[in-house]
């Protein structure tokens, strides 16, 4: 198989679980309610993320609680920029310590692709998938919404990366 086959595959993938979590997040926010969503990640048994993916997915329930395995400083949050902190510091350690230890084992040329290879398909995948839901945030968000920003901007941006 190429590496342009592999490379579309992953982003096809990795598309297609950007919109199986944005459905269920709807579909569970729909069911539950806004304040009942809530607590619906904390909760177990049958009202849970787990609960969910157990009735419906079979064995990929697994990948659900592997997510719920984390350390729970991960999902601490600036209260300034409502950013996850330590996920975005964690992140960007294991992202150098990649870097470095790919660039130390293997040409400059040869290092650079698999990085880029790897993290580029995920960025990207990421970056269209936070300007899709750009939209549904802020218009929701009372006040504060901008037609450029917010309706017109994140639209293009999805244009610019889909062909890549």
């Amino acid at each position: 198989m190429s590496i342009r086959c592999t490379v579309l595959l992953a982003t096809l993938l990795l598309l297609l679980i950007g919109v199986l979590y944005v459905f269920t997040t709807y579909a569970v926010d729909v069911a539950y309610g806004p304040k009942g969503f809530a607590a619906f990640a904390s909760q177990t048994g049958n009202a849970s993320w787990e609960g969910l993916a157990r009735s419906l997915y079979e064995l990929v329930w697994f990948f659900v609680f592997l997510a719920r395995a984390f350390p729970r400083f991960l999902a601490i949050v600036s209260p300034r920029h409502t950013s996850p902190v330590y996920s975005v510091l964690v992140a960007f350690v294991i992202a150098v310590a990649v870097t470095l230890a790919l660039g130390l084992k293997y040409n400059p040329t040869v290092a650079f692709a698999m990085v880029g290879t790897g993290l580029v398909i995920v960025i990207v995948a990421i970056y269209i998938l936070m300007c899709a839901t750009c939209i549904g945030y802020f218009a929701r968000r009372p006040g504060g919404f901008n037609w450029l920003s917010h309706l017109i901007i994140p639209p293009l941006g999805i244009a610019a990366f889909v062909p890549a």
